[in-house]
């Protein structure tokens, strides 16, 4: 499914993909997207689709309240409402912040898909990078 921007003209793919519909201004705000190829200009285009009303998509959309955090600010976290169909974000609402254990949660998921805490090491400053070690190498010495 994707969603018009750029005048109608490029829209925006479920999965995050920007691809252009050539000489059709307006087709809606959503399509359903079939085919797609990719030029010589690198850029992706729309070859088959079928339009869809919004109406429609809202009808089959689920709606639910997401954790997450987000990396370009430190893996601030934050609360949102989010109204979906696949992977493709119809609205969003900001919430109040999440709970300490929502809070709790999304950290770990985050650290543990960075790699775990010994990947976190390198991303200290060289002081506290120093000091984690030096307190692991205290921690194996008592062992």
């Amino acid at each position: 499914i994707g969603e018009a921007s750029y005048g109608g003209s490029t829209y925006k793919l479920s999965l995050g993909q920007s691809a252009r519909l050539d000489d059709k201004p307006d087709e809606g705000e959503y399509i359903i997207v079939v085919d797609t190829s990719t030029g010589d200009d690198g850029k992706t285009r729309i070859r088959a689709y079928s339009k869809i009303d919004s109406s429609i998509l809202r009808d089959v959309s689920s709606e639910k309240e997401e954790v997450y955090t987000v990396a370009s600010k430190g893996y601030q976290v934050r609360k949102r409402r989010v109204r979906k169909v696949g992977s493709l974000v119809l609205s969003s609402t900001t919430l109040p912040s999440p709970s300490s254990d929502e809070i709790t949660d999304v950290l770990l998921d985050a650290i543990y898909s960075l790699g775990g805490v010994l990947a976190l090491i390198p991303m200290q400053s060289k002081k506290n990078g120093i000091e984690i070690v030096e307190l692991q190498n205290r921690i194996r010495l008592a062992r």
